[in-house]
């Protein structure tokens, strides 16, 4: 199915080779393959964003030694793993933001005291969990960072009041619903934080109602007008003597 999809959207993209794309934005696109960008060579990829690529695996680096990867951009990939950090550790990669990288567990971390990691980037990583921070307070995390960490949940926020929250970057959290919002109004949300949030959760939440809904009702009517519009029950509309003409009237 996957394969499919990325011959498809390199199919839309030959397809319409003189349209002005903008090969910085496609180069960031998780659906640009390595395949798409090799039968395009003469493109302008924007290296560094394709670096940070999820679809670049650190197969496709290795295997091209001769292309102008950028080491931001690749310690950013969720792609890379440990163990290729590991097995490449005389390579320049970049501990900010390989703090902040999703593949980076506490455990990771942990393993690895001599490391270069960046407690601000990892207060942001994807990764760190509520039981991680409480099972370790005396690191130096960042709270705006975990303020905005989507892991963070308003029931942690509420459970801990004493913790110094970052309200600008709690009102950006993915977390956060229109429900808590309205709930908590003496709370000091940041109004232009919380319009650039997208509110993926209570977007996920809406469209599983909406679905739900669209399926009962679908479902619903369709067994309504098979019991409404059954042969027997106009055979006893008949017998009870009504003509078939009048049957459109009541029906």
């Amino acid at each position: 199915m996957e394969k499919n999809w990325n011959q498809y959207y390199l199919k839309f993209i030959l397809n319409n080779n003189d349209k002005p794309w903008d090969f910085d934005c496609l180069s960031k696109n998780p659906n640009t393959t390595w395949e798409i960008v090799q039968a395009n060579p003469d493109k302008n990829w924007n290296w560094i964003w394709l670096s940070k690529n999820p679809s670049i695996t650190w197969e496709i680096v290795e295997a091209n030694p001769d292309k102008p990867w950028n080491w931001f951009g690749l310690s950013m990939n969720p792609s890379i793993t440990w163990q290729n950090i590991e097995a490449n550790h005389d390579k320049p990669w970049n501990w900010d933001w390989l703090s902040k990288n999703p593949s980076i567990t506490l455990e990771i971390v942990q393993a690895n005291p001599d490391k270069s990691w960046n407690w601000g980037y990892l207060s942001f990583n994807r990764s760190i969990t509520w039981k991680n921070i409480e099972s370790n307070l005396d690191k130096p995390w960042n709270w705006f960072g975990l303020s905005q960490n989507p892991n963070i949940t308003w029931e942690i926020v509420e459970a801990n009041p004493d913790k110094p929250w970052d309200w600008d970057n709690l009102s950006l959290n993915e977390s956060i619903t229109f429900a808590i919002v309205e709930a908590n109004p003496n709370k000091p949300f940041n109004w232009c934080s919380l319009s650039k949030n997208k509110f993926p959760k209570e977007k996920e939440e809406f469209e599983k109602i909406v679905s739900h809904q669209k399926f009962i009702q679908e479902n619903i009517l369709e067994e309504l007008v098979k019991a409404y519009m059954h042969p027997k029950r106009i055979v006893m509309l008949l017998d009870m003597g009504y003509e078939i003409e009048a049957l459109d009237d009541i029906m």
